[in-house]
């Protein structure tokens, strides 16, 4: 691990590592964004899509299986796609051998307990449904065990990918299943009319065909991935010594994103795990955006710790990706806190409008998410798993048991308000260790300029609500207005250095591109 004591040496922010580092981040990010964007998209009108055509029972089931499906693939994964990352991105370029030995023995690894995950699932799904008082949640969990171990391998497959290829690597985890989701819904759920049946066809079908893919790129990427590698018990308890706490912190995780859905499926109508399932994912949208930089920064962060005196190189790209992940966010969490029943009719229907306040609720607990930054990513890349472990298990029995005591009474609200808090709580303890244990610190003055340009932006869009246009008209504009004031006011504020230099290197490509095609 890195040497992030206070004694590592000061780093000049201003030397050409920097830079390089700073334009590595930047470029990854943005076409991780792009990548991530276009698979949210798929899944987002999959799920639209699928909410419309199966009506708010069939979804709610759906919702339910689509929740066990999320808690499945991260438990059957067993925290392997990290760890294919924090061993394999060191050796990739010094020693050929260990880098094929890390990832043909976590391929194993994952294989093995996607099997055994998949058949606990399907042997269990009898009691799981009597649980929930849902005999017909039954055969929806038994398909979903079919792709719950595809789901993990491909995970694995994909975090090899994301080494050197991160945008990639998002195309063959997220959006090749997401299109192949959506095709597979219109196909059968739609065409043939086999209902939720179809959907669970699609969703087996889409792993199965992503995995297949995946496993081509990973041969194309890495020639010599699949030859021979000297494989020893060692590294296989290194592995799971450093794999099985960042699982289970993952699936802590899990809990506080799919908990809310789980206890509204016991507590109440199914139909209000649907409406709260159409809520959340509009919700997590512009997490997209932290998703892309944390692929990019996971890598560059695992091969500084690897060397020494590298502790302010490192607290200086956390500084910088939070920055960059909660100015980014700003926009498009305005759009919808101020429009939260405009999104919702949009993207699933009229009928799910009325989770307007679960958005509101949910939106303002991303966006603290999005201003905390990469903090899990620092704790996982920096062998600090044992301590985001208990940030997290703290941050998920909040989530339990307010939603415990909140649901039955609040219904979907306080499914949301539960959830909330439970993501705040695991984010608050996450930055407040690593302030304490390592003096690493995301936040400095630099914050204040997003803050001042959030609040004018705010302003700005708040007044279309008063316009005479129809709404959706009032949210589309607003949103793009929001834009550009929000960006002007960085202008006006004066960019800071890092923010210079990835807007001068894109500067210099639109030149180039300009010129090379003035001279075609």
């Amino acid at each position: 691990m890195a040497d992030v004591t206070p004694s590592s040496p000061s780093f000049d922010s201003s030397t050409t590592q920097h830079r390089n580092l700073v334009l590595t981040v930047a470029k990854g990010a943005g076409i991780a964004m792009i990548a991530r964007i276009s698979s949210k998209v798929f899944l987002l009108g999959s799920q639209a899509f699928l909410a419309r055509t199966l009506g708010q029972a069939d979804y709610g089931l759906w919702a339910l299986g689509w929740s066990v499906f999320q808690v499945g693939t991260m438990a059957a994964a067993l925290g392997l796609p990290m760890g294919v990352i924090r061993f394999g991105a060191p050796t990739l370029r010094v020693n050929r051998a260990r880098f094929r030995q890390v990832v043909q023995q976590i391929l194993a690894l994952v294989v093995l307990s996607g099997i055994f995950w998949g058949l606990a699932l399907f042997l269990g799904s009898s009691w799981i449904a009597g649980f929930y008082h849902k005999p017909a949640l039954a055969p929806v969990l038994r398909w979903i065990a079919i792709p719950l171990g595809i789901a993990a391998v491909l995970r694995v497959v994909a975090s090899t990918v994301q080494i050197t290829r991160v945008g990639l690597s998002i195309v063959l985890r997220d959006l090749l299943p997401a299109i192949f989701l959506g095709l597979g819904a219109w196909v059968l759920t739609f065409l043939f009319s086999w209902g939720i049946q179809g959907a669970l066809w699609s969703l087996a079908l889409a792993q199965g065909l992503a995995l297949g893919v995946a496993l081509v790129a990973l041969f194309v990427l890495y020639r010599d991935v699949y030859r021979p590698a000297a494989w020893t018990w060692t590294f296989f308890r290194e592995v799971l010594g450093y794999a099985l706490p960042v699982c289970f912190s993952g699936l802590l995780f899990l809990v506080l994103e799919w908990t809310p859905r789980l206890v509204l499926g016991y507590f109440r109508p199914v139909n209000e795990v649907g409406i709260y399932q159409a809520a959340a994912q509009t919700a997590t949208l512009p997490g997209i955006i932290l998703f892309s930089i944390s692929s990019i920064f996971s890598p560059v962060i695992a091969r500084l710790a690897g060397q020494e005196g590298t502790r302010e190189q490192i607290n200086e790209l956390y500084k910088i990706t939070t920055k960059w992940s909660f100015y980014l966010s700003i926009p498009p969490m305005l759009a919808l806190l101020l429009f939260p029943k405009t999104a919702l009719g949009l993207l699933f229907g009229s009928s799910y409008m009325e989770g307007s306040t679960v958005l509101l609720i949910l939106a303002l607990a991303q966006l603290f998410h999005a201003a905390t930054g990469t903090v899990t990513t620092m704790h996982a890349m920096l062998g600090r798993q044992k301590a985001l472990v208990i940030q997290v298990s703290i941050g998920a029995l909040t989530t339990f048991l307010l939603n415990v005591a909140l649901v039955p009474s609040l219904g979907v609200v306080g499914a949301a308000l539960g959830g909330a808090l439970g993501l705040t709580t695991a984010n608050l303890l996450g930055i407040i260790y690593l302030r304490r244990a390592l003096r690493l610190w995301p936040y400095d003055k630099r914050y204040g300029k997003g803050l001042l340009a959030g609040g004018g932006t705010l302003l700005v869009m708040a007044l279309f609500q008063w316009t005479p246009l129809p709404r959706l008209w009032q949210a589309g504009l607003a949103s793009v207005v929001g834009v550009v004031v929000f960006l002007a006011l960085l202008w006006w504020l004066h960019f800071d250095e890092e923010d210079q230099i990835f807007f001068d290197a894109v500067w210099r490509r639109v030149r180039r591109g300009g010129k090379a095609k003035t001279q075609a």
